[in-house]
């Protein structure tokens, strides 16, 4: 389980609120910044991730796709790995009539990357690009995106041509880990605009494929865009656990505090068992909260019906509630 899921929480004076004397349980309630799962339902956590792309020996469309793979893995290692360079990225020659979105052809890379999370991008389908009546002619010492040429000044009859491309990527995720055990298609549809440079004597395919070599230096963008569908998101939660003055307790409590849930819960195992049932209870239902937190929702419910068992806490249904959500 990563505990690094949580952000730390806003606590104002706790200390002086955990050393105060009570006879029954005291409650305190904190606000927590929890990580839930993205847009798409995938949650990629603690999970080893690969890329995989597709080329087909095509200039255009390889540069095209390689530059919004390197865009899919930059996106996806900032959200999961403090854009720590971890995504390794594999070529795969496209092979004419498979089925790419097929649970086989995943399950055999998840097993040939070793990785739990498998990525598939399907080479880019172009449709006929829109390109201005009139190109640009004449001397000009800059390229169309208004840097320096590296040879100099381009010649008066080089032309400079804008056109919108559109496109379409299917990508294809498999998850190993996660429930569905099943493959997913995700499709991204966009248009470029583009300027190359043309000297006027070139075919419609031509065209076509300066253009589409020209998008390719936005694809690195529009992969960062497509890894956002699976950035997790954040959840702020006000939560409430139960404490009392003794030293086990303040050591268990500052722990959940501070977001050390694997700490606090060793705390709170020891206390579960002793003491009167208000006790035990409270010890129960802080084990409740901390697998809350930590996802284990069907555990938290576990340690709910213990706690209910021996002394009924108010807020044992609002977190039920919370957890059946799930």
């Amino acid at each position: 389980m990563n505990f690094e899921d949580m952000r730390r929480p806003v606590i104002l004076a706790v200390l002086a609120v955990l050393s105060a004397v009570s006879c029954g349980p005291s409650s305190y309630t904190m606000s927590v910044d929890v990580r839930r799962p993205s847009a798409t339902g995938y949650d990629f956590s603690g999970k080893s991730m690969a890329i995989a792309y597709l080329v087909d020996g095509k200039q255009s469309d390889s540069t095209f796709i390689a530059a919004m793979a390197e865009g899919l893995a930059s996106g996806l290692e900032k959200d999961y790995f403090n854009s720590e360079t971890v995504i390794p990225l594999y070529t795969l020659p496209y092979v004419p009539d498979s089925d790419y979105s097929a649970k086989d052809t995943l399950v055999n890379l998840i097993m040939d990357l070793e990785s739990d999370v498998v990525l598939l991008l399907d080479r880019p389908v172009f449709k006929e690009s829109v390109f201005a009546d009139k190109p640009v002619s004449g001397y000009n010492p800059q390229t169309p995106d208004g840097t320096q040429t590296p040879d100099g000044p381009r010649a008066s009859n080089s032309l400079v041509t804008n056109a919108t491309v559109p496109f379409y990527v299917n990508l294809y995720v498999m998850d190993a880990m996660d429930k569905a055990d099943t493959v997913r298609v995700f499709r991204g549809i966009s248009q470029y605009p583009v300027a190359f440079w043309a000297n006027g004597n070139e075919s419609r395919e031509e065209l076509e494929d300066l253009a589409h070599i020209a998008a390719a230096s936005m694809a690195q963008s529009g992969g960062a865009s497509m890894a956002g569908r699976f950035a997790p998101e954040w959840e702020k939660l006000n939560c409430t656990f139960y404490y009392y003055s003794d030293y086990a307790w303040v050591q268990a409590s500052e722990k959940l505090v501070n977001c050390d849930f694997k700490g606090a819960m060793d705390g709170y195992l020891e206390l579960v068992g002793r003491g009167s049932a208000d006790r035990r209870a409270s010890a129960a239902y802080d084990l409740a909260l901390c697998c809350y937190l930590i996802k284990e929702y069907e555990m938290a419910i576990a340690w709910l019906d213990y706690a209910d068992r021996c002394y009924q806490l108010p807020n044992s249904q609002a977190l039920r509630k919370r957890c059946l959500q799930k």
